[in-house]
């Protein structure tokens, strides 16, 4: 076993040459982030398949829309705390992260305040569905935004391994708790309270776990904040937009209609996941490094990115129908749509110059590409549902992929390292 791991050692050493990139690192921490996404991808499937076979069109529709409206009001607590944190910590300052989530529970006032009061005007208009969904999203969203932060302190830290562990519990008990009761009911009203409790459950456990090991008692970093309400303001526009869809299928097509779309989208973007779990792996690095030097590898590690993932895409549209056949009968219809949406996964490559905006405090490049790409997005779909209704969604989606990409790179060229205080 030793002669094997020196042997495989060195083969990852010599690919550096090619990859341009340290594989070593990226081996290590990459097997902990694609161990994860694997089962989230599967824990996703698997509860994919019980909402099929088990649950309504219309409610499923219904269902999604209440996760996307608490995305939406997730907005209004510092959500640019997440990458601070991770910057920081890789940095040496461990006191970010009780810092940051005594910072988001006070945040969190608004959220509350916001989400019992338009739960109090949904009931007063009978609609006991959305009355019902903004009072659970009120009282459980400060503490999952909160505790979720033991995810972007293990990443500062690089340490992958309990990251990963803490994060495939996070995605498999959620889902389990989710499939079992929809084997006991199709109520709507258990589903979405099931869905927020387990999710604040699992996730403040991870937290103290986190704490238990590091006990992150040093010294906290003075552009920590600072930071995370500019990447707040930098988000928020472009946070809307991404659950913009979501809405618009909702309000201007129907439930049912969000359902199939819903699943349209699903596999695909699963498949970006894949590829997204990497960049964590990707940001203490380019923290430590200069602009100028990140800049020079830019292009070579594009090209060899898109060289992966244009036979993905190929695969993906020729097995999509039997995909869709075996586990989402009811779904057949959201073949064609999730084959032409997988183009999009082609303008992903936008993923390497956004990381890198992020990674190196880049501000005005950050305000110019996020607020950019955030109003094009809304106007594509708004355009898009307009003209072609549903379809129209999935074109927008398309193009806005690779309107992103266009604008992140515009935005990279033009970046030059900022300073905070």
């Amino acid at each position: 076993m030793k002669s094997l791991r020196n042997k495989v050692y060195q083969l990852l050493r010599r690919s550096e040459a090619f990859f341009k990139t340290d594989m070593v690192y990226l081996a290590k921490g990459g097997f902990w982030l694609i161990f994860v996404q694997l089962i989230g991808a599967v824990s996703a499937f698997a509860l994919s398949v019980a909402f099929a076979h088990l649950f309504p069109k219309d409610s499923y529709g219904t269902y999604k829309y209440v996760i996307a409206l608490s995305g939406i009001i997730g907005t209004l607590t510092l959500i640019g705390l997440g990458p601070a944190i991770t910057q920081s910590v890789a940095r040496g300052f461990d006191g970010a992260l009780f810092r940051g989530f005594k910072t988001v529970l006070k945040w969190g006032v608004i959220i509350l305040t916001l989400s019992l009061s338009l739960s109090i005007y949904y009931l007063v208009h009978h609609n006991y569905v959305l009355a019902f969904s903004l009072f659970i999203i009120g009282i459980t969203s400060p503490l999952i935004d909160a505790s979720s932060f033991f995810n972007s302190y293990l990443n500062g830290k690089k340490d992958f391994k309990t990251l990963s562990i803490l994060s495939s519990i996070g995605s498999i008990f959620p889902a389990l708790c989710l499939i079992l009761t929809l084997f006991i009911t199709e109520n709507l009203f258990v589903i979405i309270f099931v869905y927020f409790i387990s999710y604040t459950t699992i996730l403040y456990t991870s937290y103290r776990i986190t704490v238990s090991k590091y006990h992150p008692h040093g010294e906290e970093d003075p552009e920590m904040i600072p930071y995370a309400k500019h990447l707040t303001f930098i988000s928020i526009l472009n946070t809307l937009a991404d659950q913009a869809d979501k809405i618009i299928v909702y309000h201007y097509v129907g439930a049912v209609e969000l359902a199939v779309y819903s699943f349209a989208i699903a596999v695909p973007l699963q498949i970006k996941g894949m590829f997204k779990s990497f960049f964590p792996l990707a940001l203490p690095k380019f923290a430590i490094r200069s602009l100028e030097e990140i800049k020079s590898d830019v292009p070579n590690k594009t090209i060899k990115f898109l060289f992966v993932l244009v036979p993905v895409v190929i695969l993906y549209i020729v097995v999509a129908p039997f995909i869709y056949k075996t586990f989402f009968p009811q779904y057949m219809d959201a073949v064609r749509m999730s084959q032409i949406f997988s183009l999009s996964l082609l303008a992903y490559i936008s993923i390497i110059p956004t990381t890198i905006l992020q990674a190196k405090k880049t501000l005005n490049s950050l305000y110019g590409s996020n607020m950019s790409i955030a109003v094009a997005k809304l106007a594509l779909l708004f355009i898009g549902v307009k003209m072609f209704g549903l379809w129209g969604v999935i074109y927008a989606r398309i193009a806005y992929e690779f309107v992103a990409l266009l604008i992140a790179i515009f935005f990279l060229k033009r970046a030059r390292e900022t300073t905070l205080i």
